[in-house]
Formats: C-alpha cells, structure tokens, sequence
C-alpha cells in the first residue's frame, strides 16, 4: 500500500490504471494514516459502502471509492446517500479518482 501511496503522490495522472481494490485499499490507509480506525469491506456486495471510518462516540462513517475517468453524476452521490441511511452510518464521504458534475457537488 505504501507503494502505491508514493507512485500516487509521484504519478497522479496515472490513478486510473490502478487496480480498484487495491484504490480501496490505498483510501483506507489514507484515513488510517490521519488517525481513523478503519475497514474496507468486502470487494462485491458492500452495500455501497467501501471504507469504514470509526468516528466519535461509536458513529460510523460511511466512504464510497469511485475509480473513474468520468465525472461523477448525481445518481451515484444519492446512491452513497441510501447506503449510508441503510446502514446506519453518522456521515458519508464520497472519494473518486475523478471529478464531479455540478450536480453531484450541490
């Protein structure tokens, strides 16, 4: 992970050729390395929730990783919305290896 980590840093350009669940991997170390106790979940069938942050008092937050060229549309920011809500999660963050659209971002 580590590796990844510095060939990010040194070749961001480069971020979508990345294995997607080694991109998992690399945000939950990233969140660990500024304090967060975290998990990734399972690969497939994660409920839309790909990072677990352990937050204060107990409250969970909620990390969806998108590795895309695109731009994220509005769909999949109100999907993480759902996930969050049916699991029980405090927050929710939404982490891509792109952009998003005006949409998305209101």
């Amino acid at each position: 992970i580590n590796d990844i980590r510095s060939y990010l840093m040194a070749k961001w350009d480069d971020r979508v050729q990345i294995d997607r669940r080694k991109w998992e991997l690399v945000v939950g170390d990233v969140f660990a390395s500024i304090g967060f106790k975290t998990r990734v979940t399972g690969y497939s069938k994660d409920g839309g929730i790909d990072v677990i942050l352990d937050g204060p008092n107990g409250k969970t937050i909620g990390v969806q990783v998108r590795h895309s060229k695109n731009r994220i549309q509005v769909e999949p920011v109100r999907a993480l919305s759902g996930a969050l809500m049916e699991h029980g999660h405090y927050a929710g963050i939404f982490v891509t290896t792109s952009d998003f659209t005006a949409g998305a971002r209101d």
